[in-house]
């Protein structure tokens, strides 16, 4: 017998007892504590005229707020099942085709971006080259802010 004991039970058995009965606990607890709140959106939801909800819908806030948790909902999906999804002959299709297309779109909008710079460059280049250029691009900033008063 060991200095403290067993304090996980005498066998394997026991400890395999023990971690599925914790593992239980846990997911009762976060079960729990997640389903309310999406109980709760659903009754909100629910509660609204289709009017109603589709004011809500157009709403920014709403937006935001929706697409965010989405967004955050696909990660979550993308994380835990990315690798079983690719590793399917549908998923290793639609793996490839993104991949292909990130890679031909790269350059291309390298170059896009690069010919932006170019041209907001020339742009700048002639207001601080050009006084008469400038003294307009001043008016026209100062009456946009009046405007915007």
């Amino acid at each position: 017998m060991s200095l403290f004991g067993q304090p996980f039970g005498n066998n394997l058995s026991d400890l395999q007892n023990q971690y599925l009965q914790q593992l239980q606990v846990i997911q009762q607890t976060q079960k729990a504590q997640t389903q309310p709140i999406l109980e709760e959106i659903s009754r909100e939801v629910g509660s609204l005229s289709k009017e109603e909800q589709s004011f809500l819908a157009q709403t920014n806030e709403y937006q935001m707020a929706k697409q965010t948790y989405e967004a955050g909902f696909m990660a979550f999906l993308g994380n835990k099942f990315g690798s079983e999804y690719v590793s399917s002959p549908d998923g290793k299709l639609a793996a490839e085709n993104l991949l292909d297309t990130i890679k031909k779109n790269k350059t291309i909008i390298q170059n896009q971006i690069k010919a932006k710079e170019e041209r907001v460059n020339k742009l700048l280049e002639l207001l601080e080259t050009d006084p008469e250029m400038k003294k307009k691009m001043d008016e026209a900033l100062l009456s946009k802010i009046k405007s915007n008063e």
